[in-house]
């Protein structure tokens, strides 16, 4: 099933616009649909939060790539933290890593068929 062609390009809109941090009303108000509706494919309609997944594991691992390429830096960082004993400013720096999560966690399925099952066995549709 190609997720691309089952969204419309209000949906592609919304996904850019929540991938910037909007919230649901703000993203409504600037696609031109109601928060209900933005809440909605967000939380029921498989081809969204397949897309939605996806684009969110892109954005995770070009940050990813980037700190790998500035690695050295990063882990000077982190023992400079870690000996100062700023533990918070160092653990964010492992998660922002992405080694204290499982990428499934992060993201939730990049499928729409996956992600229509984890719906209908949670009782959402």
């Amino acid at each position: 099933m190609d997720d691309k062609r089952r969204l419309s390009e209000k949906q592609y809109q919304a996904i850019d616009l929540i991938l910037q941090g909007l919230t649901d009303e703000e993203v409504a108000l600037r696609v031109g649909v109601t928060r209900q509706t933005v809440n909605k494919w967000k939380n029921k309609n498989p081809a969204f939060i397949a897309e939605l997944n996806q684009r969110r594991k892109e954005v995770h691992d070009a940050a990813k790539d980037k700190l790998i390429r500035l690695a050295s830096k990063a882990v000077d960082t982190l023992e400079q933290e870690i000996e100062a004993g700023n533990w918070k400013v160092a653990l964010e720096i492992l998660k922002m890593a992405g080694l204290d999560y499982r990428e499934g966690i992060l993201f939730g399925p990049t499928n729409e068929t996956e992600v229509y099952r984890e719906l209908l066995v949670s009782g959402k549709i």
